[in-house]
């Protein structure tokens, strides 16, 4: 259960507001309002430095703590798997980080305390990141399945392209739609995506819109999807997004989830190598006290020679191979 106690008229005070209080309760966990402010500081700054416009105090503190509560809600999760981060994979985490930086780890901390930021509470949050994206390869390794004839039609696919894909740099803007909208709810969500996209054909920023707007989940980032090759394309815009001009934004595109638009901000071609795939058997006789070198020789060319006549490999295999389970 998810109780909010943030009352958003007063949002515009968090930067500032000294005392403490619970702003969500999420099952047996709360968040409190000093999460809240450090969370919102954290990402205003990031996306100041990105030179992403930022939406109204409200409407920012609003996408903030409902961010809070899905990573709360996906913490408590990790945990229930019985997923851990060990402070050894922690520190390895944080080290790499200030080697990427070329710093060392006192030099790494003292940046980050100059910038603003308390160490403690900056490693707890990579300890954090570390254990969400543990649980999203759980829970992805859990449901991919790939088959032989799914691997061969990529590879077709690739070879049809040729040796340069090109790759695209996306934003977005979704208008959600509840599992079973009625024709007003549609008819509202497509409106207010038209007036959106409206917006932005009069020259309106599309990073303001999609922070103030989008319910996808990188609308804070600007609606900022980042860099996708073809192949990685989302079914809906797979064959919307090639069509696009360099700036230009999509129309409104419908799927069950809501309505969307997509606008092509940069591409590139990227160079490929193709791997050709081989699938290789054999039959293995091991040398010991018993079976010297010459007599596994032996064995392999009268064996090779009773495949060449027509004996499935598979069967003499299953036979003679000291290594068939």
């Amino acid at each position: 259960m998810i109780r909010i106690l943030l009352l958003l008229g007063w949002a515009s005070s968090l930067f500032a507001a000294p005392l403490d209080r619970i702003v969500a309760v999420v099952d047996n966990e709360v968040i409190l309002e000093s999460e809240l402010r450090q969370e919102a500081s954290t990402l205003a700054a990031q996306l100041r430095q990105k030179q992403i416009d930022l939406p109204s105090s409200n409407i920012f503190i609003r996408q903030v703590l409902e961010r809070l509560i899905i990573k709360n809600l996906q913490i408590q999760y990790a945990t229930s798997l019985g997923i851990r981060i060990s402070d050894s994979d922690l520190n390895a985490s944080i080290e790499n980080i200030a080697t990427k930086n070329k710093l060392s780890l006192a030099e790494f901390r003292l940046a980050i305390e100059n910038d603003g930021y308390s160490f403690t509470v900056f490693r707890e949050s990579i300890r954090e990141n570390m254990l969400l994206n543990r649980l999203r390869k759980v829970k992805i390794s859990d449901k991919i399945i790939i088959s032989d004839r799914e691997i061969d039609n990529f590879i077709a696919t690739q070879r049809v392209q040729g040796e340069n894909e090109t790759a695209y740099r996306l934003q977005h803007i979704l208008i959600t739609l509840s599992d079973a909208p009625s024709p007003t709810e549609l008819q509202q969500a497509q409106k207010k995506l038209i007036k959106i996209k409206q917006g932005v054909d009069d020259g309106t920023n599309f990073s303001l819109l999609a922070s103030t707007y989008s319910d996808g989940q990188n609308a804070l980032e600007g609606g900022e999807l980042g860099w996708r090759k073809a192949g990685e394309l989302p079914s809906l815009f797979a064959n919307v997004v090639p069509l696009l001009a360099i700036s230009q934004v999509s129309d409104v595109i419908r799927s069950d989830s809501g309505f969307h638009i997509v606008k092509l901000v940069d591409k590139k071609s990227e160079e490929q190598h193709i791997i050709n795939q081989t699938q290789a058997s054999h039959i293995l006789i091991k040398v010991n006290d018993i079976v010297s070198d010459e007599i596994a020789e032996k064995k392999l060319t009268l064996l090779k020679k009773r495949i060449e006549q027509g004996e499935r490999f598979v069967d003499l295999a299953r036979a003679h191979s000291d290594d068939m389970v």
